[in-house]
């Protein structure tokens, strides 16, 4: 309860945005909601696709919410250098400590970055999985299915790991169950980000020459039979949730202790 958070979203209702807030609401000192502009532009390549989490725009207006709830709510001009200011100005908490983002995949300005720290966590295993589309390259692949939280540089998917784990696949899942428990465990891991700070004096980098960068969307026709894929291959990907010796990485073992919390009707 000692952070003032701010959490970069879009101008308009956010789903992960309300989610990740409602999360964090009995968790940090003060919460401030910076939402950068934002134009709907459906693209129809996105829209004939399967989509591996939940419709992302609400038809509602979130500032009412955040302010029954003492969130503060500062909107930004635009993505252009100097419209970073803002995020210096203390409100009636102060200034801002650490910054989190649930903004979808997308290089930063450097101006909002250059001495912040901003937290993200990517619907995937970096260094191996990065880039766009990631969790479906990852059905694809046969890779294993995760999240990773990272603090960012200003280039997409790479910064300083702080954690990965993996999300359980079940022998009786569908695609689409494993694809909202991941996302719902990339919420988690947001609102949670600060049990994961005594990792930043790890050397845990994530560079370039670590794996290759995904700058495309999976083919189309791949796209159509993902589901099919995902259950030619699910006891692979059933056995990977728990192996940790394929893809390792020094953040999966977590050796002090820090663990997420149960989730409700996880059992004990």
């Amino acid at each position: 309860m000692t952070l003032h958070v701010g959490v970069f979203s879009y101008q308009t209702g956010h789903r992960k945005t309300v989610e990740v807030v409602t999360k964090m609401l009995a968790r940090y000192r003060a919460i401030t909601v910076f939402a950068f502009p934002f134009t709907y532009a459906p693209a129809k390549s996105r829209t004939e696709r399967w989509q591996e989490r939940p419709w992302q725009l609400l038809d509602f207006d979130p500032v009412p919410f955040y302010r029954a709830h003492g969130v503060r709510y500062v909107e930004i001009e635009s993505w252009d250098e100097g419209a970073e200011s803002v995020l210096n100005a203390p409100g009636p908490d102060g200034a801002v400590d650490i910054f989190v983002t649930c903004i979808g995949a997308k290089k930063f300005p450097h101006h909002f970055i250059d001495g912040r720290t901003v937290i993200n966590c990517h619907p995937a295993l970096l260094p191996q999985n990065r880039g766009l589309d990631a969790f479906k390259w990852g059905i694809l692949n046969g890779w294993p299915i995760g999240a990773s939280l990272f603090v960012m540089d200003s280039e997409l998917d790479r910064g300083q790991l702080l954690y990965r784990t993996r999300t359980p696949v079940l022998s009786c899942d569908s695609l689409d169950d494993v694809a909202r428990r991941n996302y719902d465990l990339e919420c988690d891991l947001t609102a949670d980000f600060e049990r994961f700070l005594p990792h930043l004096g790890q050397d845990w980098r994530i560079a370039d020459a670590d794996g290759p960068l995904s700058t495309k969307l999976i083919p189309k026709a791949e796209d159509d039979r993902l589901a099919d894929t995902f259950l030619a291959k699910r006891d692979r990907f059933v056995r990977l949730s728990t192996d940790l010796s394929a893809h390792p990485h020094p953040a999966d073992a977590v050796g002090d202790g820090l663990r997420l919390p149960r989730t409700a009707g996880s059992g004990s």
